[in-house]
């Protein structure tokens, strides 16, 4: 090559450098999701069945039902949370790439710090646990205890009993009904009805064209961040 040519070459290497410095770097990969490794300590009838570092699939001994925990979104856009399946159906809402399971994790934006799945008697129960609680609310004694989302599953015959403790945000198809006994609500959908019961302070709920969404995580902000719902549903 001649002299000026290489003059010219470096001249241009020079500039491009000067202009665009990524443009001869690889771009910086984006931190990894956080995932946590859950303890899991099982019994009875409950198996598991899929497992991957996000997510796990347990069965009740031979039948049809069972439950799927997730602990960190997955390739497929399932979302953090509980979902029981009963006969083979997955009870989660597809919507474009997003799946919601009907137990969801409230708060998307931070990641759990802690997980157990195990069997206690005839119950299988899930905990999730996440950042501290003053980190997700304005409440100026907000202690450093953990968020908590805990569900406790009980299949019953022909019914299924969910005892929740801490925050939940429940999704579930658009209801057909709605109906009021006492301090218990009982909402008919495409999945069956759920009779529920809470003694959370505060909810916030909406309801589109395609579910309902209810989400007891604003207790947190009356300083109350454990509450206890329970609910009985019954397949459609």
């Amino acid at each position: 090559m001649s002299g000026g040519r290489l003059c010219t070459s470096i001249a241009w290497l020079a500039l491009l450098m000067a202009c665009s410095p990524r443009a001869l770097a690889a771009e910086p990969e984006a931190p990894a999701q956080q995932v946590v490794v859950p303890e899991v300590t099982l019994g009875g009838d409950w198996v598991i069945v899929e497992e991957s570092p996000r997510e796990l699939v347990l069965r009740l001994g031979d039948s049809p039902h069972g439950v799927r925990v997730v602990l960190a979104e997955t390739e497929g856009g399932r979302r953090i949370g509980v979902a029981p399946i009963h006969d083979g159906r997955t009870l989660e809402l597809r919507d474009g790439d997003v799946t919601t399971p009907v137990f969801a994790w409230p708060f998307p934006d931070h990641p759990l710090t802690a997980a157990s799945v195990e069997v206690e008697g005839p119950d299988l129960v899930v905990r999730l646990q996440g950042p501290p609680l003053q980190d997700v609310t304005d409440h100026p004694d907000a202690p450093a205890d953990p968020v908590l989302c805990w569900v406790r599953i009980r299949p019953r015959g022909s019914t299924w009993r969910f005892a929740l403790r801490g925050v939940h945000r429940i999704t579930v198809p658009a209801l057909d009904s709605i109906e009021y006994r006492g301090v218990e609500r009982v909402w008919e959908d495409d999945w069956g009805w759920f009779a529920v019961q809470t003694d959370a302070p505060a909810i916030t709920g909406h309801q589109d064209g395609t579910r309902l969404v209810w989400d007891t995580s604003p207790s947190i902000d009356l300083a109350q961040p454990y509450p206890k719902t329970g609910i009985t549903w019954t397949p459609r």
